[in-house]
């Protein structure tokens, strides 16, 4: 019996931290938005701190795109894809 490495291991986890890493982008948006509603200093507070975590999310987010690549299972097939011209290249 083969180990399916999509659904166990290194891979996995990686694929798994995308569910919790779009809802804290969801909750730091909230946030900022809140922040526009409370007054000058306290929103100005508010916003540096929704700021601060969308920026390290973003750091976040690209790492986990880099594990991605580099735990893919097929990864030799992945960066074939990704050197194909798609349409946005002008390819048709």
């Amino acid at each position: 019996m083969s180990v399916n490495l999509y659904e166990t291991g290194p891979f996995r986890h990686v694929v798994d931290m995308e569910e919790p890493l779009t809802a804290i982008r969801d909750l730091l948006m909230a946030l900022s938005m809140i922040s526009e509603t409370l007054g000058n200093t306290q929103g100005m507070v508010v916003q540096r701190l929704a700021m601060m975590g969308l920026n390290s999310l973003d750091d976040a987010e690209e790492l986990r795109g880099e594990l991605f690549d580099l735990t893919h299972p097929n990864r030799e097939n992945l960066e074939r894809e990704r050197e194909k011209p798609t349409v946005a290249d002008g390819a048709i």
